[in-house]
Parts: structure tokens; sequence; C-alpha cells
């Protein structure tokens, strides 16, 4: 069982990169999927289609075992195996940030365990693959257009991250006549095409109605958050003269409590309830920290801390030893600070004040618990916040564009006319 169609399709994928056979689609369409041996005189057939529901994938049927030789049928030029399948077979080999895989690395390993002549292309794009798998940056990504006063006109599409030490990290970006549906539907398709768990991904935008219809028809499992400025912008335009009722969304938005988040908006609608209303038909998920869907990525082998995670940590050394700790088993343990007790669980790298999950940076009950153990300093911390993968994330070297006078142009691109955009094309 496949959650769709391009699951399916990898997964065929790497059976026929294990057992060495190349395949033919007979048919492929919205709800079946039928793929024969490349081998004329082979019978073997593979048949999938849709689920009775429309929600999953199913295998069918395998008819016959291959006929076409122990060897396996493909050739050195193997085109079955696709960037997405190279990529992830090699992704775990880009977790540890200390080892620079080159796209000729992955055509030898290719042309050594498999037989099979990668071109460098696609073996760039396969690196490609691998690096967006293992996430080198935090999955969250926020989008934006702004039109172009240039007399081409139109807009700038643009999607950025945040690196591990919170610099915005440029993603993506691409030009559209207009900030329409269509145009974000577009955009968002190229970034699905590069990210291999798009599953994980956090898209946050303003309450703009293109990107929303983007989302839904290409991250259908992605979460979806609203921007918290773009949105206090529009509550103002509802309470102009009433700081109190934006202090108080900007402290529901942020607060990783839910009592504390209740309470707030609670007293949110009995003083404005038109505002309340409209944070209700929004999505209380889609605004508030505590109920993002996004969740914690942290992985278990961090190596050193990049310079905001590390100031992080010293500013909350002094706090330890106000701090109480009461262990309830080996993984979890209950810690009281000053102002609050919360559980923390080593397993799950969870903590009930959620400061912990939800921004991937030690909270004091975490530290507290970690200082207890005799853990390294840097134990439990996400990846996202090490100088390794801040490497990483900016491994692919950017050559300097010359000046254009040097510029070696071909003689049909310098003859080429390219007219502005018109509103009536």
């Amino acid at each position: 069982m496949f959650k769709d169609k391009k699951t399916l399709k990898e997964a065929l994928g790497f059976n026929a990169l294990q057992k060495r056979f190349d395949y033919r689609v007979r048919r492929s369409n919205h709800t079946r999927f039928v793929t024969i041996c490349k081998k004329r005189d082979c019978q073997w057939v593979f048949r999938a289609g849709k689920s009775r529901n429309g929600t999953y994938w199913n295998v069918k049927s395998i008819d016959f075992e291959h006929t076409c030789g122990d060897n396996g049928n493909y050739n050195v030029d193997f085109h079955r195996v696709s960037s997405h399948v190279i990529g992830q077979l090699f992704a775990r080999k880009f977790v540890d940030p200390g080892r620079n895989i080159r796209p000729k690395d992955i055509m030898t390993d290719m042309k050594d365990k498999h037989g099979i002549n990668l071109t460098y292309n696609k073996a760039y794009r396969s690196k490609d693959r691998a690096l967006h798998c293992v996430f080198v940056i935090r999955p969250v990504i926020a989008g934006d257009a702004t039109h172009l006063k240039s007399k081409t006109r139109g807009v700038l599409l643009v999607a950025v991250c945040k690196d591990g030490n919170e610099m915005i990290y440029h993603l993506a970006f691409g030009f559209a006549n207009s900030e329409c549906s269509k145009s974000w539907t577009w955009f968002l398709k190229q970034i699905h095409y590069v990210i291999l768990r798009p599953e994980l991904v956090m898209i946050v935008s303003d309450w703009d109605t293109g990107i929303s219809n983007g989302m839904r028809a290409i991250f259908p499992n992605g979460a979806h958050g609203i921007c918290a400025y773009h949105l206090a912008k529009n509550l103002k335009q509802h309470c102009r003269k009433r700081g109190d009722v934006i202090y108080h969304y900007y402290c529901a938005a942020y607060t990783y409590h839910v009592e504390e988040f209740d309470r707030l908006m609670a007293e949110l609608k009995s003083i404005y309830p038109n505002v309340y209303d409209e944070l209700v038909e929004v999505g209380i998920q889609k605004f508030s920290s505590v109920h993002s869907p996004r969740k914690s990525n942290a992985r278990e082998t961090p190596t050193f801390l990049t310079n905001v995670a590390d100031q992080h940590i010293k500013e909350r050394v002094l706090a330890l030893q106000r701090c109480e700790i009461h262990p309830i088993d080996f993984d979890r343990f209950k810690v009281e600070d000053q102002w609050k007790e919360a559980i923390i669980d080593l397993e799950q790298r969870s903590c009930s004040c959620r400061e912990w999950d939800l921004d991937e940076l030690l909270c004091i009950h975490a530290m507290t618990v970690q200082t207890f153990k005799g853990m390294p300093i840097n134990a439990l911390c996400s990846d996202f916040f090490t100088t390794g993968w801040l490497k990483q994330a900016y491994a692919m070297a950017m050559n300097p564009v010359p000046k254009p006078k040097v510029w070696d142009i071909a003689d049909d691109v310098r003859t080429r006319v390219v007219l502005p955009w018109k509103k009536n094309d």
C-alpha cells in the first residue's frame, strides 16, 4: 500500500535497481499503472491501481518471474533509475557533515556497485535530492511575492528558510505574470520536485488565497501557517485604536502553553468578539505556536553548536541553579523552576512546556535534565543548530558572475528579441 502514485513508482524503481531489471510502462493514468519487462519475450507484468476510496495505491498483481536471464535485463545506461531514487540511496551518506560527496563520487559508486553509467547531470541532480532528503535546514518555508516595477512588470515569487544561525536562507525564486492560484501552484510544484519528504514541510505565508489553493494542490499533507505579522495587519483594520487587542493576539500566538493560550483567547473574545471570530475562522493551528501541527525533527548526533544556539544555552545556565529535578523513571523527569513545573521525556525528546518541541532549542527543563545526567551540553540539541549542518547548507558552490563585457553569448541568444509582458497577453 502506497500513499500516492509517485511513492509507488519510486518503490518500483528501487526494486528494479536491486534486482537489475528494466521495464516499460504499458498504461498509466489517474487510477491504473501497468508495466511490463523491457525484453519483449519476458512474461513479467506489474499491475497497480488506486484504492476504491481514492486514497491509496495498491499493487494488484505481479504476473510471473522474469524469464529474461539471471543477470538482469538492463544495460549500463539504465534509464529507469531516477535521480529521486539515487538521491534516497545516497541520503544517509550526506548525514555526516564532514563528508564531501561529489557528483563524480556518485557516478563511480553507481558504476562499481550497480554497473550503471550515470551522466554528470543526473549525478548532480541526485546529490541535490540527497541533500534535500536529510534537511540540513529546518523544513519551515516562508513564501511571499512582490510586484516588479520594471518595464517587464509581473511579480517575483520567493521562498526562504532560516539556517542554524537564524539567518535568511534563500531557497527558490520565480517570475510570474500575477500573484494568482495558477502562479503559486506552478511555483510550489517546482519546490515540491526537489523535496523528498514533503509531508514534513510547513509553509508560512500571508493570507493570500492563491498560495492557499497552491498548498492544497501540491502539498496536501503539509502544514500551512499564516504569518503572525501579516495577520496582525489584517486585524488592525477592525480595531485601529485598540492596542490591547493586538497585544492579546501576539501573546496568544507566541505562547508555548495551552492553558495560557485559552485564557488569552477568552479575554480577547470578551473585549473584541469580532477579532476572536476572525481568528477562529482563519484556523487556530495556522497562527498559534502551541497548536502548530509541525513536529520536532531533532536527531541524536549533533556536533558543535551555531552561535545562536550557543548563546541560547549560555543565557540559561545561571537559571539551572534554581531548578529542582525529580526522576520518574530512566527517561522521564519532573523539573520545577521558579515559575512552573514540567515533565521531560528523553526518549520522545519532548517537554510539557512545549518550548523544546517547537523551537528545537533546549528549554531550561531539558538543560536541567541534561546536566543531571552528565550529558554533553549539545547532546539534546537539534542537528539544525549545529555548525556541521550549517556548513552543509552552504556546501554548494556559488561562483561569481563575471562582468558583462567578458560574457560569451551565443549568436542565437544575442539576436533573440524578448518583449516585455503585457497584461492583455
